[in-house]
């Protein structure tokens, strides 16, 4: 049995606006963190490097021990949704894929451009159309793990100069390429969480 191995799908208008909510909170500390409370002296860029190194660092963490958490869980489990209305975790590490090919573009794309409008994605049709449910587990694991040491190899080498590239994602408000990295980790840890729970 899994603990917390599904999550509800974002489909509804609710979960929508809570995570438009959330990414405004967000953004907000980051904003404080790297730009409204810096010491004398202190270099913006320098101090959103920082951040991102911590990001990098904790994604680099991740991707060193959570492929044998997952790996130990069978096939069988990872395809049990525990409701109509739930992802079963094929389902939520293949949002995971979707959101490392969608935010690959970004970071790419914020260090050629001065500002960059990218298109949202309706997650859980993404979800159904790929058949996630059907894949082998073991195969999921793997392209989730090569996928996310590329974005973390992009992370490492990002050009500090690109860090403030404004990204608007899905006609809300443009954020800093630097936020947009830090918060693929911070979503990407919330997901793993609810796959992995207490195991």
């Amino acid at each position: 049995m899994l603990t917390g191995s599904s999550l509800r799908i974002f489909g509804s208008e609710r979960a929508k606006t809570e995570s438009r909510v959330h990414g405004a909170k967000l953004y907000s500390v980051l904003r404080v963190a790297i730009g409204q409370q810096l010491r004398p002296g202190d270099n913006g860029i320098e101090v959103g490097m920082h951040a991102l190194d911590e990001a990098a660092d904790r994604l680099a963490r991740l991707l060193e021990t959570t492929p044998p958490r997952l790996a130990a869980i069978t096939n069988d489990d990872a395809a049990r949704r525990s409701g109509p209305d739930r992802w079963a975790p094929k389902e939520i590490l293949g949002h995971l894929i979707d959101s490392a090919g969608n935010n690959h573009q970004r970071f790419v794309r914020g260090q050629l451009s001065p500002s960059v409008d990218s298109p949202g994605y309706a997650q859980e049709s993404w979800v159904a159309a790929q058949s996630y449910v059907t894949e082998p587990w073991p195969d999921l694991i793997n392209l989730w793990l090569l996928f996310n040491r590329h974005l973390l190899h992009v992370m490492r080498h990002v050009r500090e100069d690109a860090l403030e590239t404004p990204i608007a994602i899905g006609g809300e408000p443009p954020v800093p390429l630097s936020f947009v990295m830090i918060d693929y980790v911070r979503h990407l840890e919330h997901h793993l969480a609810q796959i992995l729970g207490s195991n």
